[in-house]
């Protein structure tokens, strides 16, 4: 009666170069079984939503679910930031900044299938109005992630 949706992540916290599978043909196994036992959405993490998850092949990970499982994809990772998340860098307080940026690589990933939803974190943290002004296209007046809003909502 409600949807299953599961992260799986190309890093860790502490590690930005683990893996969950170093092949697709790994992947497929661990997304297999977990479509099989009720996965609707697979929720694919990575640093930087547009980089290639496997060597030789451009496809970002949130492109590899919905190809191998067939279900429902979102990508998450600077979505409409330019820098990517730094857990390490975060834990000592200095002002990490990651500056606005459009979301035309997004809309194109959608366009061409590569995935179905689109999660975003510290955007939002930053200006909980981050949707309506990328609606309207008003860049300019979203403003830019701090280190400062990890502990606004706090």
């Amino acid at each position: 009666g409600f949807p299953i949706v599961f992260r799986c992540s190309q890093w860790k916290q502490d590690d930005y170069d683990a893996r969950i599978a170093q092949t697709p043909g790994e992947l497929a196994t661990i997304l297999g079984a977990l479509a099989d036992a009720g996965v609707d959405v697979f929720d694919a993490s990575t640093r930087r939503f547009w980089t290639p998850a496997f060597a030789g092949s451009p496809d970002r990970l949130a492109a590899w679910p919905k190809r191998l499982s067939g279900r429902l994809a979102m990508a998450v990772g600077c979505v409409g930031l330019d820098q990517p998340h730094q857990s390490k860098v975060y834990r000592t307080k200095d002002n990490v900044a990651a500056e606005v940026t459009d979301v035309d690589h997004v809309v194109q990933a959608m366009e061409r299938g590569d995935f179905d939803l689109v999660c975003v974190g510290r955007a939002l943290l930053a200006d909980p109005d981050w949707p309506r002004k990328v609606r309207a296209g008003d860049f300019g007046a979203i403003r830019p992630f701090r280190h400062d809003h990890l502990s606004t909502y706090a």
